[in-house]
């Protein structure tokens, strides 16, 4: 079984505002769902980091969101 690849671009827009709006909160954007290889997969973009303090830290996930039928 060969390596599977794809390609999915998150623009953000406004970064200053976003860090604002989810200063604090510890919140996230999360994309659209989209799919590679079959499975669907999401990302989780953290304008404040992903710790329970505010830092300068800027936290991006890939998020597999289909789980049913995965062998490992």
């Amino acid at each position: 079984m060969s390596p599977a690849s794809g390609t999915y671009v998150l623009d953000v827009h406004g970064f200053s505002g976003l860090r604002r709006q989810h200063c604090g909160g510890g919140g996230c954007i999360v994309s659209p769902t989209f799919t590679v290889a079959g499975l669907e997969w999401a990302i989780r973009y953290h304008p404040e980091g992903d710790a329970d303090e505010v830092t300068d830290d800027v936290a991006v996930f890939v998020v597999l969101r289909n789980y049913s039928g995965i062998r490992v």
